[in-house]
């Protein structure tokens, strides 16, 4: 069995260094990239997929 631990792609907060809590802001475009490039990698991936938030 294998766990896949994914973090959440870069944000724009992230990015300039701010701290975040719990608000609900906008990934870069490095971000947006990182999630699509993972989403990619899980599409291919055998088994299930669990998301929670």
């Amino acid at each position: 069995m294998k766990l896949l631990c994914i973090r959440h792609g870069e944000s724009v907060w992230n990015a300039e260094r701010r701290t975040q809590g719990q608000c609900d802001v906008a990934l870069s475009s490095r971000g947006v990239r990182q999630a699509t490039a993972i989403a990619a990698r899980l599409a291919k991936a055998p088994g299930r997929c669990s998301t929670e938030q």
